[in-house]
């Protein structure tokens, strides 16, 4: 549980960190995870032209083979992250961001049935999950408010019974409000 409320304490500070910010925008991705897919939206709060906090909701479903069987898994997560420019083109058009944060959600595991219809069982149960992420974002703009955004994002679920790493790549659209 001490996660969980270190994950909302985060998202209180960075909300009151950034009460003067000069920017406002939302970004929706989708794409690869390890076994399936993945979405992302996220709200994004400037802090300057080259920093950013990012406040999003991750949801992934994939897909693990075993002995012929597949097993469905459902990762709903909250993420915060911080996020520095590190380079950006001349006129500004094309822009590289490294980010790390937290993150804390929900694993469902094969829809919370600990059997799988051979009558083996799963040895892993659908639960609170927490841990890290770390990754880059290149940002394409188009016009003034719309950007082209392309992403890859490795989350550490610290406490997950199926796999620690996960590797989540995507291509979406970030909207600039002003």
């Amino acid at each position: 549980m001490k996660p969980f409320l270190f994950t909302i304490l985060l998202a209180f500070v960075s909300h009151a960190a950034t009460a003067q910010s000069t920017t406002t925008a939302f970004s929706v991705s989708g794409g690869y995870v390890d076994g399936g897919f993945g979405v992302d939206a996220a709200y994004n709060r400037y802090l300057t032209q080259a920093a950013k906090l990012h406040i999003g909701v991750f949801f992934s479903r994939l897909t693990q083979d075993f002995k012929s069987e597949e097993i469905n898994n459902s990762v709903v997560t909250l993420n915060w992250s911080y996020h520095q420019m590190i380079w950006a083109n001349y006129s500004k058009a094309v822009r590289l961001s490294l980010g790390i944060g937290v993150v804390a959600g929900y694993e469902d595991i094969n829809n919370g049935d600990d059997r799988l219809p051979s009558g083996a069982i799963i040895n892993g149960e659908s639960k609170f999950i927490y841990g890290l992420s770390g990754g880059g974002e290149a940002d394409i703009i188009l016009t003034d408010q719309l950007a082209l955004l392309v992403q890859f994002v490795e989350y550490y679920h610290i406490n997950s019974d199926v796999g620690n790493f996960m590797p989540y790549a995507s291509v979406g659209l970030r909207y600039f409000l002003f």
